[in-house]
């Protein structure tokens, strides 16, 4: 069965609610990408995010900081959640295929304004 973003819109609004608690002014964007993204997600489809940070330093410490938030939201939404935390200045010129990827069909989720 077909899933849409609107499916999945209480879960977005839960990570970026905390997201935002939790990185303060050094979240810059929350992007979905992936089959939500592209329109094709099935009820076997995990939610793929990348998150942009102003002044990150160390992914994998960035991914340990949420990892076992993420766990815990698994567990209560019966869903994968993938988040890859990128530096924003680096994002914008990457060239890795889930960059280019995020940035051709990616959506976004959250902004600073």
């Amino acid at each position: 069965m077909k899933k849409k973003i609107e499916d999945i819109k209480p879960i977005l609004d839960e990570i970026k609610k905390n997201l935002e608690n939790f990185y303060g002014n050094r979240l810059n964007t929350l992007i979905l990408y992936g089959s939500y993204a592209r329109g094709d997600a099935t009820d076997d489809s995990d939610i793929d995010l990348i998150i942009l940070l102003n002044d990150m330093n160390d992914t994998c410490e960035e991914i340990l900081r949420f990892s076992q938030y993420l766990g815990d939201l698994e567990l209560i939404y019966d869903t994968l959640i993938s988040i890859l935390p990128f530096d924003a200045n680096e994002f914008e010129n990457g060239h890795l295929p889930v960059i280019l990827n995020a940035k051709k069909e990616g959506i976004l989720v959250y902004e600073r304004g």
